[in-house]
């Protein structure tokens, strides 16, 4: 899970996938509405759900969770200053396609991008720095996403 180096002795980005699937029932909960997209908190059940994710993976929540909701046009993540922690994005939205927009980009050096797409039930763990979200196209279904940080579990 470590430090790889580009070439020119530049941190790497540290990402990988994981399929957790989606917790049961549905999630309700009170949207404060921003500009570029819409936040809650995450229910107690959903915290349970996102704690046993991260032990699988040898992590543990740490902090507030957030669920953030994007429209059509809408784009970007509120901010989650994960330096030296796990930052994790797990897609609650069940029918996505690719075409839908509101992909995860994070940005490589020299200049290149490294992007995913959305995938229900699919958690995104990354560190090094925050991804960017790209614009959901007119006429899509919203996303949710389950929104947080993690450290590594200590043994």
């Amino acid at each position: 899970m470590g430090g790889q180096r580009t070439g020119s002795g530049e941190p790497r980005i540290d990402v990988r996938r994981v399929q957790v699937g989606l917790p049961p029932g549905r999630l309700e909960s009170i949207w404060r509405e921003q500009e570029q997209f819409a936040v809650s908190q995450a229910s107690a059940d959903l915290e349970d759900f996102i704690t046993r994710a991260l032990k699988a993976e040898g992590l543990e929540a740490q902090g507030a969770l957030v669920l953030v909701r994007h429209g059509p046009g809408q784009r970007g993540l509120p901010p989650l200053s994960s330096a030296g922690r796990w930052g994790f994005a797990l897609d609650l939205t069940e029918a996505r396609r690719t075409m839908d927009g509101g992909l995860l980009l994070f940005a490589e050096p020299p200049g290149h991008v490294r992007g995913w797409r959305a995938e229900a039930g699919m958690m995104t763990l990354w560190r090094t720095q925050d991804p960017d979200l790209t614009e959901l196209a007119p006429g899509s279904p919203d996303r949710i996403t389950l929104l947080g940080q993690a450290r590594a579990l200590e043994v």
